[in-house]
């Protein structure tokens, strides 16, 4: 078995050096490369020393160098070939490295990473939005509130607690009502824009199994009727959520 790529090369940097293993697993952590040309002025500016990679699953027409589309063409990347091409890098009128060739490491196109990146865009996306309706309303609260429970001892954290959580309550709730309602939505329209099918297995929602399955697939009633179940589902989570809301903390929708 190959051994592992323990280190990772700067692309165009002159100076390059190695840093330490990116977390990735054993079997991804491998690496096989098809040819190193030192003193290469094809691949970069200037004199450089060009490493290309093994493997490549694009498979693009008229590709100049196809037989490297197999992982296990060509030689272990090893410690001495690590070695071998940081010495390369050495003399002054070598101007970097070119890493050439390979899989391209996209987050996205990942199974295992696609929860994380749809959590990472949607706090991202909703972030502003969430802002502005929260600074609004504590913009509304009273000062002499605050001034008042300065002069009676209390710190930002009492404040927070006692004074602007309590004022902001109803536009929390009506948030909360609202993503509850929301709730099997999932944002299929943003999930869209972001899956493949490598990632149908952790990122396929209600949503998009319908648009897939009906739109797509001409089951345009069997699309519809789920659609309809779906959106009675939402608004008896948001009827239930609204009734609670009213219950517990005495605001509600309606």
């Amino acid at each position: 078995m190959p051994p592992k790529l323990v280190y990772y090369v700067r692309v165009w940097g002159r100076n390059a050096r190695p840093t330490q293993d990116m977390g990735m697993s054993p079997q991804e952590n491998t690496m096989n490369y098809a040819t190193i040309k030192y003193c290469d002025i094809a691949n970069g500016e200037g004199v450089r020393t060009s490493l290309f990679v093994s493997g490549c699953r694009r498979h693009c027409p008229n590709c100049f160098n196809a037989v490297a589309w197999d992982f296990g063409y060509g030689a272990p990347f090893t410690k001495e070939i690590r070695n071998e091409i940081l010495e390369s890098l050495a003399p002054g009128y070598i101007n970097g490295l070119s890493l050439l060739g390979g899989e391209p490491f996209l987050l996205n196109m990942k199974p295992q990473y696609f929860p994380m990146v749809y959590t990472l865009i949607n706090i991202w996306r909703n972030f502003g939005w969430g802002s502005i309706l929260y600074l609004s309303s504590m913009a509304s609260i009273d000062t002499a509130l605050y001034e008042a429970a300065s002069l009676d001892g209390a710190n930002r954290w009492h404040k927070m607690w006692h004074i602007t959580l309590p004022s902001i309550k109803p536009t929390i709730v009506v948030m909360l009502i609202m993503g509850v309602g929301g709730m099997l939505n999932a944002d299929s329209d943003m999930i869209l824009l972001l899956y493949s099918p490598a990632t149908y297995e952790y990122a396929d929602v209600i949503g998009t199994y319908l648009y897939r399955y009906g739109l797509v697939g001409g089951n345009f009633s069997y699309g519809t009727a789920v659609g309809l179940f779906i959106s009675l589902i939402n608004f008896g989570l948001m009827f239930l959520a609204n009734k609670v809301s009213r219950r517990v903390a005495d605001y509600s929708l309606w």
